[in-house]
């Protein structure tokens, strides 16, 4: 805990009121692309824009989110913690005023990826604020509770958007957007202290050397590329969904959001499980088992969108297997990634790793409208195809692994 945090200071005596605070920082992001994602449809008419152009707005959002994680620690560690969070939410309230009143869609694409970048910084220093500020039992309950609010906030965001969609059109989507900024700025500027108590300078030789032992370490990049290739594939139902659903199909944007609330809350009952099944299973069933569930759920919606009387009701079915899965696969991948890296290696690979997620969903999800199909066979398709390779990553070198688990026991 920073030396700079007595006892008597005002997030001591009333935690919850911070907490909440620090909540609205790190849920600004999150809530900047899922809210947005019913809207879609409707912004590609309102810019006469193709569907590869609108869905560009969720690309290049995930692109600023891996540019987020990978350079807003450096930054605060530099700068200070709230000067860094001042500079980044004063960003994201110009982006967003730009997002309103433009009417050319390579500015408003330009806008997005600029209110990635900076609206996203609040996801990673809430938890650094909090490290810095508690210890012992109240900073693993603060922990835990902005964990559990970055859950929740994307399964609860879409069915919010979908809504405001509706009722009121897709600016007052991207006014939330805004009014969501606007109190995570103002609460920086009245009521967060610097708590870091000493700055560094950038140690970018470092840096650079960390990435690159990272980048050539085979067992590290094999399980980092099948996680991301798995995240991609539940990702690529966040970009394209909304086309193939709410325009195609003609699904109200309200029922859209809570389909997809289901299929979050189907990925987050997974994921909680995940350490008790690796526990009962070992790592390396549950990873098998896992791997299973992604392609058996992605062939389910391959299948079901040939027929279009069955397409709905097979994607939903098949991304609700997919994101059981996934819930196990993903934190058994980071894992064994995680396992043999040295100590000082450790924060550099960890945020790597979602780097490395955010890029390769981006890619994949860039890919979705150049596909020639139609309805939910893009969509489908992409995710088998992801949840293929990645399933084969795990597969490849496995005496490897097993020789690399002996050493590490």
């Amino acid at each position: 805990m920073s030396q700079t945090s007595p006892a008597s200071a005002w997030y001591h005596r009333r935690p919850e009121l911070f907490l909440t605070l620090l909540t609205i920082l790190a849920l600004v992001g999150p809530i900047s692309i899922d809210v947005f994602s019913p809207s879609l449809p409707a912004i590609g008419q309102a810019f006469g824009a193709t569907q590869a152009m609108t869905q560009m707005s969720v690309t290049l959002f995930m692109l600023g989110f891996s540019i987020s994680m990978l350079i807003c620690g450096p930054l605060a560690d530099s700068l200070g913690r709230r000067k860094t969070l001042l500079i980044g939410y004063t960003v994201f309230m110009l982006s967003t005023a730009v997002l309103l009143f433009t009417d050319d869609m390579m500015v408003f694409l330009i806008a997005r990826l600029f209110q990635a970048i900076f609206g996203c910084f609040g996801t990673a220093l809430s938890r650094a604020i909090a490290n810095d500020l508690f210890e012992d039992k109240q900073q693993v309950k603060i922990l835990a509770m902005i964990g559990a609010c970055l859950t929740a906030g994307p399964m609860i965001a879409p069915a919010v958007g979908g809504v405001v969609e509706q009722s009121f059109g897709w600016e007052y989507n991207i006014i939330l957007m805004g009014g969501f900024g606007l109190l995570a700025l103002l609460g920086v500027m009245f009521l967060i202290p610097e708590t870091l108590k000493q700055t560094q300078p950038l140690q970018l030789k470092n840096m650079v050397s960390g990435y690159g032992q990272l980048l050539t370490d085979g067992t590290y990049m094999r399980h980092v590329v099948a996680a991301g290739l798995a995240f991609s594939g539940a990702f690529v139902f966040v970009a394209g969904a909304p086309f193939a659903l709410i325009e195609q199909m003609e699904l109200a944007p309200t029922t859209y959001g809570i389909l997809f609330g289901l299929i979050m809350a189907t990925f987050i009952a997974s994921s909680a499980m995940a350490s008790k099944l690796e526990a009962k299973l070992g790592r390396s069933k549950l990873l098998f088992i896992a791997s299973i569930l992604l392609v058996a759920g992605a062939a389910v919606a391959v299948i079901g969108g040939l027929n279009e009387e069955t397409a709905l009701v097979s994607l939903i079915g098949g991304m609700m297997i997919y994101e059981i899965g996934l819930g196990q696969f993903l934190p058994c991948c980071q894992a064994r990634a995680m396992r043999h890296l040295p100590e000082n290696l450790g924060g550099t690979g960890a945020g790597l790793i979602f780097f490395m997620e955010m890029i390769m969903a981006t890619l994949v999800a860039f890919l979705t409208p150049l596909l020639p199909l139609e309805g939910t066979l893009p969509v489908a398709a992409l995710m088998l195809g992801a949840g293929l390779i990645a399933a084969l990553c795990i597969r490849i070198r496995a005496v490897d692994d097993t020789a690399a688990s002996a050493q590490t026991a």
